[in-house]
């Protein structure tokens, strides 16, 4: 985009991409995209959440999500898609487990996700973790934007225990400010 106009453009994949050529997306796509005065100027830049904290995919999607940016954040989660993440739930007995995601999507999101989606779930994670692929099923189907990203950064804590206190965790029934100097 160096020199001209970009009008239009959609990066895909971003979070996998050097550094060098990510960077070049603010020193040239940017700029040649903000020249445009198009009504229909659109850039899209999306990904899943590989590679975690500290790319530039993250970096750009945490300052859109803090309004510090140009660019608006989207979240899409895989229980967004119900018709694509679905399978026949005859024959699939839900685990308490499962259905503690599905009470967690319900409480954060409004969103109630039907049994052929929690089939869908539990079937999937069941097969990467039995090879201990875990940490690619929470990148490519995720359910929070933290879930997206925590792989990229090691825990003393396996991914299977932060899942389970993740999808354990309650609403809390107040939070209180403690001022010590009163």
């Amino acid at each position: 985009g160096q020199g001209m106009t970009v009008d239009a453009a959609h990066l895909t994949e971003v979070s996998t991409w050097e550094a060098e050529n990510s960077l070049a997306i603010d020193a040239d796509l940017k700029p040649a995209w903000n020249s445009s005065r198009k009504h229909h100027s659109l850039l899209i830049i999306e990904s899943t959440g590989e590679g975690g904290r500290g790319n530039w995919f993250h970096d750009q999607f945490q300052s859109a999500q803090r309004g510090e940016s140009q660019f608006k954040s989207v979240f899409i989660g895989w229980f967004m898609c119900p018709d694509k993440w679905a399978i026949p739930s005859y024959g699939v007995e839900i685990t308490e487990e499962t259905k503690g995601v599905g009470d967690r999507i319900k409480r954060e999101t409004g969103i109630s996700v039907t049994k052929d989606q929690l089939a869908w779930y539990q079937v999937t994670r069941r097969d990467h973790s039995s090879r201990d692929l875990l940490e690619l099923f929470y990148q490519e189907y995720p359910s929070t934007v933290e879930e997206a990203f925590q792989t990229g950064y090691k825990s003393v804590f396996s991914i299977e225990l932060r899942s389970k206190i993740r999808d354990g965790l309650r609403t809390p029934a107040a939070v209180y400010t403690l001022d010590i100097r009163s």
